[in-house]
């Protein structure tokens, strides 16, 4: 993993998210498309990551959090900021990095983390997906 910043901010606008997929695939944020955009983003995001070799899981309300690096969702802790364009609701969701469940990487410069996580979007490698038959269906 290789934290990688944000570089819009605000909601809707503000590609958090984006920076979390950059971090945990080591990739440069210019790689990186805003998924947030359509109305229906997941179909367009799952394509996006199965291109480049790895399956994302959505894992809402989990009851534990998933091993390994996993982006994690809830709300933000800012409060109402304004600025010129750019305006953060109370309970604007936002995206970070976790490991094993604790944040590892917050991609907002101010850096305040959650103040719960909601959900949680794994990114597996599909070599993983990737099963050899049992020996009985041979």
């Amino acid at each position: 993993m290789t934290p990688v910043d944000q570089t819009t901010f605000g909601a809707p606008g503000g590609n958090c998210f984006s920076a979390c997929v950059a971090s945990i695939l080591e990739l440069p944020m210019s790689e990186v498309p805003y998924f947030m955009a359509p109305e229906d983003w997941w179909p367009p995001f799952k394509d996006w990551c199965v291109e480049r070799g790895v399956y994302p899981f959505y894992m809402p309300e989990a009851a534990y959090p998933p091993a390994g690096y996993s982006i994690m969702c809830g709300p933000a802790p800012r409060r109402a900021i304004a600025r010129p364009g750019v305006t953060y609701a109370s309970d604007a969701h936002h995206a970070v990095v976790a490991r094993d469940g604790v944040i590892v990487h917050d991609p907002n410069p101010e850096r305040t983390g959650l103040v719960e996580a909601h959900d949680y979007v794994v990114l597996v490698p599909l070599a993983v997906r990737t099963f050899a038959p049992r020996p009985e269906a041979l």
